[in-house]
């Protein structure tokens, strides 16, 4: 939905738990880039436009044994992520000084993208020796974003024998509100 919807289109994601097959070749399971869209999940699926809004969380979660981090967004403006559960991301890597930071979110060169009522929990990055790790739920580089009534719970950050920095939330640069 986020390749094919024109830019300022609004997506309503169905209140239903998705896992998308690892792709070996990225890093991410799911990819927003250089689009201004408002993303709201927690739909009913009932075949119309958009559907009733449900108790239903839409999660977004990581397949069994699959060390992608969940969602990476890149070079984005004026975009909105409202009512979504960013789950079981394991960002790790191979080889002496890989890391895979934010493996729940990873948000770079983005600017007014506000992230609304979202839950970011249980994902785990972790880097080798030699790699410091950063932001287990969610990692900020050169980004302007805002949080309102998230909940980033139960993150964990590890490396072999190296530094590691917010479990929860990393801001590397830019600003978080």
């Amino acid at each position: 939905a986020i390749d094919t919807a024109a830019p300022g289109s609004a997506i309503y994601v169905a209140g239903h738990s998705f896992s998308n097959a690892s792709v070996s070749t990225l890093r991410s399971h799911y990819v927003w880039t250089n689009k201004a869209l408002t993303i709201m999940g927690g739909y009913a699926a009932d075949g119309g436009s958009p559907g009733a809004l449900t108790n239903m969380p839409t999660i977004l979660t990581s397949t069994a044994g699959s060390t992608n981090r969940i969602l990476y967004i890149s070079g984005l403006t004026n975009g909105r992520l409202q009512r979504v559960t960013l789950r079981g991301g394991k960002g790790s890597s191979s080889g002496v000084g890989g890391a895979i930071n934010g493996s729940g979110l990873y948000i770079e060169a983005s600017s007014n993208l506000t992230v609304e009522s979202c839950v970011v929990s249980n994902n785990f990055a972790t880097g080798q020796q030699g790699s410091t790790t950063y932001g287990g739920g969610v990692y900020l580089i050169g980004s302007e974003v805002r949080m309102t009534d998230c909940r980033v719970v139960s993150n964990t950050v590890n490396a072999y024998n190296t530094p590691t920095y917010g479990g929860g939330i990393h801001l590397a640069s830019g600003s978080l509100m």
